[in-house]
């Protein structure tokens, strides 16, 4: 039906723009040497906030620690 079809799309542009938020915490997690309240700073949003979204997406800010990148 058009509603499945509708909800198949929504699905796949979640997909897309979950591994874009991913991409851009990442980078922002390495420019800011895995500090989380420095990175919710950069990003402009609430340390829980981000630290949730870490969790959901499977992100290991102590990776970034002591890197630069």
């Amino acid at each position: 039906s058009q509603i499945q079809e509708r909800w198949k799309t929504l699905g796949a542009l979640k997909q897309g723009l979950d591994a874009l938020e991913k991409g851009i915490i990442e980078d922002a997690l390495g420019a800011c040497v895995g500090v989380v309240a420095r990175t919710a700073r950069m990003l402009v949003v609430p340390r829980t906030g981000l630290i949730s979204r870490l969790a959901t997406l499977e992100i290991d800010a102590e990776q970034f620690k002591g890197h630069r990148y």
